[in-house]
């Protein structure tokens, strides 16, 4: 139970997805905390990270009140801790980087199809 075990069920999902096919993958956040993971993704095509302004993911995040990360006393500063630990590893996996701060769900998608 917990997060170990909801990262190996992440991981094994992953695993099962075929090379070739055409389509997007769309992930958790917590994927790339594992280098496996990264060279799955990277196996499969291109790496977009879908970024944006510190608030704007926080508000995002914090729709959900049943994100067991943020099951804290401060889930804020636990926010705000995660995104940090994670900062270096999407800039290193990501081939592409789009911020969605102020974009539509439309223009978002315009700039990955544009991308792939």
């Amino acid at each position: 139970h917990g997060e170990p075990a909801f990262r190996d069920a992440e991981s094994a999902l992953l695993k099962t997805l075929q090379r070739g096919l055409a389509g997007i993958v769309v992930t958790g956040g917590g994927i790339i905390l594992r280098e496996e993971n990264v060279r799955l993704l990277r196996g499969m095509g291109r790496i977009v990270w879908l970024d944006a302004d510190e608030e704007i993911l926080w508000q995002r995040a914090s729709r959900h009140s049943t994100r067991p990360l943020l099951q804290t006393p401060d889930p804020r500063a636990r926010f705000t801790e995660l995104l940090r630990e994670r900062l270096r590893l999407y800039q290193t996996a990501a081939d592409y980087r789009i911020n969605t701060s102020s974009s539509s769900i439309a223009e978002v998608t315009d700039e990955i199809i544009a991308l792939l």
